[in-house]
């Protein structure tokens, strides 16, 4: 039934012209934005987002939550929010009352200040703007399992949510946000765009450096970083014992390899990037000649090196690819997407004007690569994924835990959204349950031309636009 309201709800749009947001996958923590009786039900087909303004313009998605952005640059959340990851706001002040009663020291609060209301719902399916970015038009967002960020159109960078392995690259006395801050250490920068892995997040400058911060472990970061050597724990008297149990927690995870601010990558000094992406763990970054550059972690391959030894530096992504003029890139949680074409001057780095194809590479437990893998759980080679339709040309893509996301252009006007992998909750959108190892076209129809989409751990939203109407027609 959910199906057949869907695809009736696809021919409105289709008829209204205007900009929607679809969701499909698992509805477990409220990220696919669906309302009623069911809000946490998985859906296994393209159904449409309620309650989001009619002038959405773009869409992103954290690992268990969902944005929108606007023409005015408003950013609306919805989708988990037991770390604050949605932006709504704090604590009650009565609460902070209480707290500084009882530990008698306000000092204290720098581990506790901004903490959410342990009586707030830990998800909500409705979208709702993002409080306290009301003076910003924000271009981008991004967001990872307990952090969110969003990009100025200033190149102003915000981070909010929880920042326990640094991920919010907001120093070491800010562990967690609930309504957005500037990060400061890039303010000197013009951020144009922010990738977020598990504990870790990459930033893009509009000059092509790129900064990275957070959990550093297998070189994820691009760098090194030293590891503190821990320190004795402080006793824990009889009247703050929970408050230090906390604070003694949180001292405990500051002994992992933290980079608490943004830091810039100086292994790519002299690469140019154009964009990033992260995975739970590795990094992806392209640069202006088309040369995808990887590090971190390599256990699957997802590197898409022969070694699967950990990429401790940056290193240009070979063989079939090294022939190619790589265009856009995609991370899942430990697999790779990419689109190349043909090289035109090979001594410039430039893309010719030939068809683009899609590559894999990287972990296959549920077919997520759309291809035969080397051992049939994972590939760490890059290797073409057929589409099932010979004229599509592939042009973005998208990746989950374990499904995958393209779309292709067919003809002037129309492209063609494709899904596999993992069918659980349905995540690769084609209605039923079983894992797919190749591509399979979206239900959508012919009257609906997908502008954008993006993928979280286990859901994907799609931006899809009804047909233009001629002023004859109108």
């Amino acid at each position: 039934m959910a199906a057949i309201v869907a695809l009736e709800r696809l021919s409105e749009i289709a008829v209204e012209s205007q900009a929607v947001v679809l969701s499909f996958g698992d509805g477990a923590f409220g990220a696919l934005g669906l309302q009623g009786d069911g809000i946490l039900d998985d859906a296994y087909s393209p159904t449409p987002v309620n309650g989001l303004p009619p002038d959405t313009i773009s869409v992103a998605a954290g690992h268990y939550h969902s944005f929108a952005i606007t023409k005015g640059g408003r950013l609306w959340a919805w989708g988990r929010d037991k770390e604050g990851q949605l932006g709504r706001g704090v604590r009650s002040d009565a609460n902070t009352e209480e707290l500084v009663s009882a530990t008698g020291d306000a000092n204290s609060l720098k581990f506790s200040r901004g903490h959410r209301d342990s009586a707030a719902p830990v998800s909500s399916s409705l979208p709702h703007p993002v409080s306290g970015l009301e003076g910003v038009h924000v271009a981008s967002a991004a967001g990872s399992g307990v952090a969110s960020f969003a990009v100025g159109n200033d190149g102003s960078l915000w981070a909010w949510g929880s920042s326990r392995r640094g991920q919010l690259g907001l120093g070491s006395d800010t562990l967690d946000s609930p309504t957005p801050q500037r990060v400061t250490a890039l303010e000197k920068e013009t951020v144009v765009e922010v990738a977020c892995g598990w504990g870790h997040a990459v930033a893009r400058t509009a000059d092509g450096a790129v900064f990275a911060w957070g959990y550093g472990a297998n070189c994820r970061l691009g760098f090194d970083v030293e590891t503190p050597k821990p320190q004795t724990p402080a006793p824990v008297t009889q009247t703050l014992s929970v408050d230090e149990a906390v604070e003694a927690e949180i001292m405990g995870e500051r002994h992992m390899p933290i980079q608490w601010e943004p830091r810039r990558v100086e292994a790519l000094a002299d690469v140019r990037a154009v964009q990033v992406a992260c995975g739970m763990d590795h990094t992806l970054v392209l640069s202006d000649h088309g040369c995808l550059y990887t590090y971190g972690d390599n256990t699957n391959g997802q590197l898409g090196r022969d070694s699967q030894l950990n990429g401790r530096r940056s290193a240009l992504v070979r063989g079939a690819l090294q022939p190619l003029f790589v265009c856009h890139v995609a991370a899942g949680l430990s697999h790779s997407l990419a689109i190349a074409r043909p090289r035109g001057d090979h001594l410039q780095g430039e893309e010719s004007l030939g068809p683009s194809q899609l590559y894999s590479w990287g972990w296959n437990a549920s077919g997520q690569l759309g291809r035969d893998a080397e051992d049939d759980v994972s590939a760490g080679s890059p290797g073409e994924v057929l589409l099932p339709d010979d004229d599509v040309i592939p042009v973005m893509a998208a990746a989950g835990r374990a499904h995958s996301v393209a779309v292709g252009d067919v003809t002037e006007g129309f492209r063609e959204c494709y899904g596999w992998g993992s069918g659980r909750n349905g995540r690769h959108g084609l209605e039923h349950t079983s894992d797919v190892s190749e591509p399979e076209p979206l239900d959508l129809g012919r009257d609906l031309v997908v502008k954008q989409v993006a993928c979280g751990f286990d859901h994907t939203l799609l931006l899809v636009e009804g047909p233009k109407q001629s002023e004859e027609e109108g």
